[in-house]
């Protein structure tokens, strides 16, 4: 007998429905060309060199990440517009840096002084010239800084020979935090700061970019499969989630109650009114306690009750979290549950 290239995985693992991301990444880029945005996936969402190719097949015009270390995965993978979207702090930090512009067009963004001075000592050293963004903080608390301490980083920035302020980065962009964009754009205008760039406000953005016409560039990385907490936000419908996590009812030590084996070490400790994933079989079950290996679900409201060995699948709350705890991806190819390439 031949074996099976391809057996069926054990359960729990992250499946991924391959149509339904492709259309999310086709609407994202629509919703991009409608509004004349630039798309900026970011990468540190998935870290899938497929995936992030796929999303510039689709049209978006570079990438977002987090690290250099990251940035680098993806330069030596061939991709050449790069935004690295938070503090890159220490000579060694900032020397690998220097290396990536050598390969790719890098712009980063800072919100403090010390953090220009940094890339202004390694700029000068290798005779280069660094893009870069200054972040605003958001009403979230995030990182960045006031209105008027952007104007200040920004002057830093222009008076530094070697580097270039691009604009603005503020993740995420809302209605609640627009006030906060308008103003800084208003303070670098008076201060004769030219913005070239508004970049930053993330998936919720993309449902509300017509109200905030100032930002020309969507940096987004849960767009590509959405989530339980995405929903929840109004920021998709059920059927645009592309990843579940397959997990197999087996045990059901009372009436009401059943244990799952996906425990958070595939679901996560992310929760969202009181339950850590969303069951498509059961919708009136609650996920309530998680241990490593297990999830405890309260199954009370439920109309039919799991039996054990039924397979289910979980909307996470979180995907990224997902994500960031597995090393395979599993999508459904001619009757057959395969690695995703």
């Amino acid at each position: 007998m031949i074996p099976d290239t391809h057996p069926t995985p054990e359960t729990p693992y992250v499946l991924i429905d391959s149509q339904r991301m492709q259309n999310n990444l086709q609407d994202m880029n629509t919703i991009c060309e409608q509004f004349g945005l630039s798309l900026r996936p970011n990468v540190s969402w998935h870290q899938s060199i497929a995936i992030a190719q796929e999303q510039i097949d689709t049209g978006a015009t570079g990438i977002s990440c987090l690290t250099v270390a990251e940035a680098r995965r993806f330069v030596d993978a061939g991709f050449t517009n790069i935004q690295i979207s938070a503090n890159v702090v220490g000579q060694g930090k900032t020397e690998q840096l220097t290396d990536l512009m050598m390969m790719a067009k890098v712009t980063v963004t800072v919100d403090h002084t010390l953090v220009v001075a940094g890339l202004a000592d390694a700029a000068a050293r290798y005779d280069l010239s660094v893009r870069v963004l200054v972040e605003v903080a958001s009403e979230y608390g995030y990182a960045g800084v006031s209105p008027s301490e952007a104007v200040l980083i920004a002057k830093r920035i222009e008076a530094e020979g070697y580097l270039h302020f691009a604009g603005i980065y503020m993740q995420p962009i809302t209605m609640k935090s627009y006030p906060r964009l308008k103003e800084t754009l208003q303070l670098m205008d008076e201060a004769g700061l030219g913005v070239d760039v508004v970049s930053g406000g993330g998936t919720g953005y993309a449902m509300i970019a017509p109200n905030i016409p100032e930002v020309t560039e969507i940096v987004s990385g849960r767009y590509v499969f959405y989530d339980w907490e995405s929903i929840v936000n109004g920021w998709c419908h059920p059927d645009e989630c592309a990843l579940t996590v397959k997990a197999t009812v087996v045990n059901r030590p009372v009436t009401d109650q059943a244990i799952i084996n996906a425990g958070w070490r595939i679901l996560s400790m992310f929760n969202i009114n009181n339950t850590y994933g969303h069951i498509l079989e059961y919708p009136h079950a609650t996920i309530y306690q998680l241990d490593p290996h297990r999830a405890y679900v309260d199954t009370s409201k439920c109309n039919e009750q799991p039996v054990i060995g039924e397979t289910i699948h979980i909307v996470p709350i979180r995907a990224e979290a997902v994500l960031h705890q597995v090393d395979t991806l599993y999508t459904a190819h001619e009757g057959q549950i395969v690695p995703m390439v």
